[in-house]
């Protein structure tokens, strides 16, 4: 999904986030569930995510300062 990202925007990053913020189980994920790629100048970094006990919009947000920080580690 990153790699994409990066092919169909002609860009060096990109990032792709899947899994489950809720309200209601699926089939292959827990709510909280979360995975995340980062696909930079040709090296991916996958990461996983459980944030069980949080309600939706906190399990995105949480997702979304996880995203930046790891950003900005792998930029810095």
């Amino acid at each position: 999904m990153a790699e994409n990202v990066c092919i169909k925007a002609y860009s060096n990053i990109g990032v792709g986030v899947t899994g489950n913020a809720g309200p209601t189980k699926s089939p292959n994920s827990d709510v909280g569930e979360v995975w995340v790629s980062i696909y930079i100048l040709g090296e991916m970094h996958s990461y996983h995510f459980k944030y069980a006990s949080l309600q939706r919009e906190e399990i995105i947000n949480k997702t979304t300062d996880a995203i930046y920080s790891l950003l900005d580690k792998l930029l810095g």
